[in-house]
């Protein structure tokens, strides 16, 4: 039954980091995108960028709510 629940908790926490992954390649390759693109308005790409990063941190607590259960 341990063996059992510890294969479910690292289950979770792999499908955890993959999330965590894909979620930091998406934002580069949409940082990359914007990058590329030409903003008269620099709000605009200023608060797309906040937007993100935001979500970025939100992710990171998420992240470090986790780790800090495991240990």
């Amino acid at each position: 039954l341990t063996s059992d629940s510890s294969l479910i908790s690292k289950e979770r926490d792999v499908n955890t980091l993959t999330k965590i992954l894909n979620t930091n390649l998406e934002f580069l390759k949409w940082r990359e995108e914007i990058l590329k693109e030409t903003y008269e308005d620099e709000k605009q790409i200023a608060h797309q960028i906040a937007e993100k990063c935001t979500f970025q941190n939100q992710l990171l607590i998420e992240s470090l709510r986790l780790a800090d259960e495991q240990w």
